[in-house]
């Protein structure tokens, strides 16, 4: 019955979609709060792992914020500091195991990273704040020393997202992220490969025209590009 609910909503959500426009409110507006609370705590469910609903609930929870309107912002971005401590806790309870419970956790932590990439998408930088982008890194970056290509794709996807949306303000994590994109084992998994690559261009185009070699890239032609001076300015976040 839940999982029948979250489609409800997302159906609901969809049809309120603003298709990338900023409006000031929505029909769903008055609702939006209740609708999130209950589908987080849907997804928290003891039993979410059954008929689907943990995936369920947080593509509900991805569609809805996309149908945000501007009335709606501050709610998403309280959003974030939900969805980092579910993924901190995540990453914590899944260190070191190898069970059944290990691939359920790699689920839940590819399923906060695609939402944290939602919010990010969604929200103007200046509303989200470089703070809370740090604090996403962190996160993205905890999960990306996990053994699953599963929840590396989803954080290279979200990593993609502070990318666009930061600019030239990406070179801040490029040290840190540089030392994931540097190790890992591309032969892994093809879509892996693909996105790791997405994000080494994402980080260079910005300084495609300087002298010095796109850290992302460790000084190979992984990129084909090249990134400025700024890059020696790198911080590890």
């Amino acid at each position: 019955v839940a999982n029948n609910v979250c489609w409800a909503i997302h159906n609901l959500a969809d049809g309120c979609d603003t298709d990338g426009e900023e409006i000031p409110t929505s029909p769903l507006s008055p609702y939006f709060e209740q609708l999130l609370g209950a589908l987080l705590k849907s997804a928290s469910r003891p039993d979410s792992d059954e008929a689907n609903l943990l995936s369920s609930s947080y593509e509900c929870i991805n569609v809805l914020i996309r149908s945000a309107a501007k009335d709606k912002y501050p709610v998403v971005v309280r959003l974030i500091g939900e969805i980092l401590n579910r993924l901190a806790s995540s990453v914590k309870a899944s260190a070191g195991r190898s069970d059944g419970r290990s691939q359920i956790h790699q689920n839940i932590q590819a399923l906060l990273c695609g939402t944290l990439q939602t919010i990010i998408q969604k929200v103007p930088l200046k509303l989200i704040g470089e703070k809370k982008l740090d604090q996403c890194m962190h996160g993205f970056l905890a999960v990306l020393k996990s053994e699953s290509a599963q929840c590396h794709e989803e954080a290279l996807l979200a990593i993609d997202a502070v990318v666009m949306k930061t600019g030239q303000g990406c070179y801040r994590y490029m040290a840190a992220t540089s030392n994931f994109l540097f190790k890992v084992n591309l032969s892994r998994s093809t879509l892996l490969r693909v996105n790791t690559e997405i994000t080494c261009v994402r980080y260079s185009v910005p300084c495609k025209r300087s002298r010095d070699t796109c850290l992302c890239s460790g000084g190979r032609p992984l990129c084909g590009y090249r990134a400025s001076s700024q890059s020696q300015g790198v911080h590890a976040i």
